[in-house]
């Protein structure tokens, strides 16, 4: 397998090695794009890395097993990460490869942020960096309202981590472990098990501060548009509850976390 001579061009204007740019493709077995990043205006426009399209989740994560110490011996990183048409709407998964020995680089690239929580992209990278002194964890990808972080050394306590990750990123347990496994019993089982002790005082107190916030929505909503504003009450208690250990469950199993603003 050879690069072709738009290739060529791509990795001299981007000052990567062919050797890298050849060991991305044969890996890849497919042709090399221009990685496209985010401007401060919310645009597309031409990024400084190479891009390679991959079907899903799985397949990126295999490739990026696969260029992992290659790439870092030569000074690169692999990430994933997504391509969007012009609209917005997902285009396909993809592998971002940067020249770069910044472990945030992808969040930046994409000005990754949790906008419907006001949390900025610099949010994001000051909360990892809190995280980094209790844990060790590599950030895998991102996009523009996602971070995929995979963990070497496990929070010493998970469950209150699961807490902090519900305060900061509450889409990551509601509509993530919470929606995918709301109604697994056993898995539930197994989480409740493994973390039995009572969520704390700030988890409750946001409980009941959102409790409040949606009750007073609520006198002056229509039932029907008020049921996509989430439960009320115990429900959300509970639901919030079951979430956290869930989250915490699904780290422990994986070591990795998917934070999500939707």
């Amino acid at each position: 397998m050879e690069l072709t001579a738009d290739e060529i061009a791509l990795a001299r204007e981007l000052k990567f090695d062919e050797e890298v740019c050849l060991l991305v493709k044969s890996r890849a077995n497919q042709k090399l794009e221009q990685l496209q990043e985010t401007s401060e205006s919310g645009n597309a426009q031409p990024g400084p890395g190479l891009s390679v399209a991959v079907k899903d989740g799985e397949e990126a994560e295999q490739l990026i097993d696969a260029l992992r110490e290659p790439l870092s011996n030569r000074g690169y990183r692999a990430f994933w990460s997504e391509r969007h048409e012009p609209n917005g709407t997902k285009e396909t998964d993809e592998i971002a490869i940067l020249k770069t020995n910044d472990p945030y680089a992808m969040i930046k690239v994409c000005r990754s942020d949790g906008a419907n929580e006001d949390v900025s992209t610099d949010d994001i990278l000051d909360r990892l960096e809190q995280w980094k002194k209790d844990c060790e964890f590599e950030v895998v990808g991102a996009s523009h309202d996602w971070v995929a972080m995979q963990f070497s050394r496990l929070p010493k306590e998970l469950l209150r981590f699961a807490e902090e990750v519900y305060l900061f990123c509450p889409d990551a347990i509601i509509q993530g472990v919470g929606f995918q496994y709301g109604k697994d019993k056993a898995r539930i089982a197994e989480a409740r098990k493994l973390f039995p002790e009572p969520l704390s005082q700030r988890i409750r107190d946001d409980i009941t501060r959102k409790t409040s916030r949606l009750g007073d929505v609520a006198k002056v909503m229509p039932p029907g548009l008020m049921s996509s504003f989430g439960s009320l009450g115990p429900a959300l208690s509970d639901e919030v509850d079951t979430g956290i250990r869930l989250l915490a469950y699904e780290i422990h199993q994986t070591s990795g976390l998917f934070l999500w603003w939707d």
